[in-house]
């Protein structure tokens, strides 16, 4: 099905248009939907299906493109916008390249049409693209493929058009017999010459060229076979494989694996995919090492992205690979390498792959600084070639119990494909692959086979052989020229993770812990250094072995009431000092002031017209321009725990008013109400969450809770019923100095207030449950 206008996505385009958006390897789309046929089935469906502009998702409302795709009246075609303009011409790939003809001969006779101010082109002439592609489809030829020197052959426009080169030469394009019936290609000559191909390269009209079409009323077999296809990154032969062809990807980005470096540190910076982070290493014998937790990887290329300073770029290294991290195989070597620019991510390949759990690039020389830095390393390949010789095997198997093939073809089939296997396994790659053109060779010529079932089979074959001779090189581990001789330098690498840090009661000892793990490959001694709010407090030798992990634990007592800062190391946690299930605000306004029933005593002054009316509970306060200002304290910030409840009795819930808030917007958190709950809460990282989720309604009393947990969740709760939940992100609430308010905006209390009567207002330190905020509703207390 292909869904209208805006549903699904977020540009201004049908979602239809992003079905197509893979010019550069039609094949490719075309085995996704099943075949050249499906595809061609495909796009008939987008040209007939009527779009409506009903549904302007995103935006609100209706724009003039989704009017103006609404009236080209090609179905879900929307011309007016640039990012559909290649789809027309997508039909060559399918083998009916009159499709394309039809398509571009329409839009050129009605949808460019016009001499008022206003017509003329079916929608913004965005850089001057709607006009090019009329030229180049007035030419009868079009760059689909952007990067590529072909150019795909649409269906000329004028009886004669010359385009004049800079070089002098001439393209002269003859259809003398073109017209609106006459739309179809019946053939074409380049040069004098026959041309049946549906895609026309660069250096052929480069130098002057003559194109003569002969155009007819009805479709003809020009351009429908095979060899007519145009270029595709994936083989016309795979067409129907089940087979898909993984793109070449970083091993690295599913983090299952361990980075570490000649300094004895963890080398995360390199392999978090951001060149916002940064590692230097001593220049000196510098090494990164990178080891996969699970299955080797066959690496065929690698890249590094250079740092702010030329001179710490490196300039040689060698890459080696192991399997036990004792014999190494060298797998690529540089010399003389410079990167163009700052944070330049430079491609290299490698020279001798192979299966290896542990890769390692050893720096021999930089330019000129006393240290090496870098902000990002990946080591890319393809998927795992076995998986594919398995769906190979499958569609072998199903022929057989479907009986399209005998009991000998299966035979013959399976034999080839265990020597395959063979070959696979012992790094054989180009072997491997010319046994895939035996086999391929011995299926063209069985006379027990049907069309259909060698074709299946071909694809199958063409598939799996274009994925072998990707990563055609076959590996020499640790022989010859590749028999890494010098010394590789393990060191024992701590890495520390998983810092406990509890909430006690004043008076009561804390217990903090932390796991070490030596990630390394030698034995060591690790200091783990314990700081309370800056200060030093403690440090611990810990002996720890390769692979092995340790839990380090520290005790400490006599810490006062707040908010404390824990580092073990280079980890960062908080030890809350707190009275248990006691708020951290509580303003009930029963003594008709701000003042604040909790231990903590955060006192607030009273701002603004105001008035005592009767609550939820005892008193209310009625706010009509006035608010409530908190002075800050360590115990308002959210951190990574925070709890807000409160009853409303708002006078129009419908406008956008804020209830509580401790922010200068970008950081710290709101609740606000605009006909439903109306949070808003800054992270630390920039990371923004918001949401205007249930119903608030007017006029009567209402209460609203918001519950927030670093690493897990943010619900609310609109009467003790869930509204909302959803993640809550991986960073804390960024604190800040400003006051708390109560019933108008932070930044500027006499903005967006709060009309109404609060009552019973609730902070905690603490992640409220559902039977806690019952309880709250029903007497005030969460035990």
């Amino acid at each position: 099905m292909i869904l209208e206008n805006g549903e699904e996505t977020t540009r201004k385009q049908t979602l239809g248009t992003w079905l197509f958006h893979v010019p550069q390897d039609g094949q490719g789309l075309a085995n996704l939907y099943g075949n050249r046929k499906a595809l061609a089935e495909k796009l008939d469906e987008f040209f007939s299906t009527p779009e409506t502009a009903l549904h302007p998702g995103h935006y609100g409302g209706v724009i003039h493109e989704m009017r103006e795709a609404r009236d080209v009246r090609m179905g879900m075609y929307g011309h007016s916008n640039q990012p559909s303009h290649h789809i027309a011409y997508m039909y060559n790939y399918t083998g009916q390249p009159w499709k394309t003809q039809e398509k571009i001969s329409e839009i050129m006779s009605r949808l460019y049409l016009g001499s008022e101010i206003g017509q003329g082109y079916a929608g913004d002439e965005d850089n001057g693209e709607m006009s090019a592609w009329y030229i180049f489809s007035a030419a009868g030829f079009y760059p689909l493929q952007m990067g590529s020197p072909n150019y795909a052959i649409g269906a000329p426009h004028f009886e004669k058009m010359t385009i004049h080169l800079e070089n002098g030469k001439d393209i002269v394009i003859n259809a003398p017999d073109v017209s609106k019936e006459n739309k179809y290609i019946q053939s074409l000559k380049v040069n004098g010459k026959r041309y049946n191909k549906t895609s026309i390269p660069h250096k052929l009209l480069a130098n002057g060229a003559t194109l003569d079409f002969d155009m007819g009323a009805k479709p003809s077999k020009w351009g429908t076979s095979e060899d007519a296809l145009p270029t595709s990154i994936t083989e016309a032969a795979t067409d129907g494989t089940s087979i898909q062809l993984d793109p070449l990807s970083d091993f690295t980005n599913d983090g299952k694996g361990k980075a570490y470096h000649s300094d004895q540190g963890v080398a995360k910076a390199w392999f978090d995919n951001t060149s916002a982070t940064k590692l230097s290493l001593v220049a000196d014998k510098a090494w990164v090492q990178y080891k996969f937790d699970s299955n080797e990887k066959r690496a065929m290329m690698y890249t590094l992205t250079s740092g702010e300073t030329k001179e710490e770029d490196p300039k040689s290294w060698e890459v080696i690979g192991s399997n036990d991290g004792k014999h190494w195989t060298l797998l690529d070597r540089e010399e003389d390498a410079s990167f163009k620019w700052r944070n330049f991510t430079q491609p290299f390949t490698i020279d001798n792959p192979g299966d290896y759990q542990y890769y390692r690039v050893q720096f021999k020389e930089n330019q000129g600084a006393d240290q090496i830095t870098l902000v990002e390393v990946e080591f890319l390949g393809y998927g795992d070639v076995t998986k594919k010789l398995d769906q190979v095997e499958e569609t072998v198997e199903n022929l057989r119990e479907s009986k399209d093939i005998s009991w000998h073809e299966h035979l013959m089939l399976e034999s080839k494909l265990k020597v395959m296997n063979y070959l696979l396994e012992k790094d054989r790659y180009s072997i491997a692959s010319k046994q895939i053109e035996a086999t391929m060779k011995w299926l063209r010529h069985s006379r027990h086979l049907s069309d259909d079932v060698r074709s299946m089979l071909i694809a199958e074959f063409t598939a799996l052989k274009g994925y072998i001779d990707r990563a055609d090189k076959d590996s020499i581990p640790g022989k010859g020229r590749w028999k890494y001789r010098d010394e590789v330098e393990q060191v024992p690498i701590f890495e520390l993770s998983t810092l406990n840090t509890p909430t006690i009661e004043p008076g009561q000892d804390a217990t903090i812990s932390v796991d070490i793990q030596n990630v390394g490959m030698s034995e060591g001694e690790k200091e783990v250094v314990l700081s309370i709010n800056g200060e030093q407090q403690e440090v611990k030798i810990v002996t720890v072995a390769p692979e092995e992990s340790k839990t380090v634990s520290f005790s400490v007592s006599d810490l006062p009431l707040g908010i404390h800062e824990i580092n073990v190391n280079d980890l960062v946690g908080t030890l809350k000092v707190l009275h248990e299930n006691e708020p951290v605000l509580s303003m009930n306004f029963e003594g008709e002031d701000a003042s604040d029933q909790s231990p903590y005593k955060n006192d607030g002054t009273i701002n603004g017209s105001s008035h005592v009316v009767e609550g939820k509970f005892g008193n209310a306060l009625q706010l009509d321009g006035g608010w409530i200002e908190v002075p800050s304290s360590e115990f308002l910030n959210g951190g990574d725990e925070l709890s807000i409840a409160t009853w409303v009795k708002l006078d129009d819930a419908k406008e956008d008013q804020k209830i509580i808030g401790k922010t200068s917007i970008g950081d710290g958190y709101l609740l606000g109400v605009s006909g439903g709950m109306y949070p808003e809460i800054w992270a630390e990282g920039g990371a923004k969450l918001s949401f205007k989720e249930g119903t608030v309604p007017s006029g009567e009393w209402v209460h609203l809770t918001l519950t927030w947990k670093q690493g897990e969740r943010l619900i609310a709760y609109i009467n003790g019923a869930e509204v909302t939940n959803i993640a809550a992100g991986s960073n804390p609430i960024l604190s800040n100095d400003q006051s708390l308010i109560i019933g108008g905006a932070p930044w500027d209390p006499q903005a967006l207030q709060m009309s109404g009567a609060i009552d019973e207002v609730r902070l905690f330190k603490q992640v409220l449950q559902p039977e806690q905020i019952a309880k709250l509703m029903e007497d005030n207390t969460i035990e």
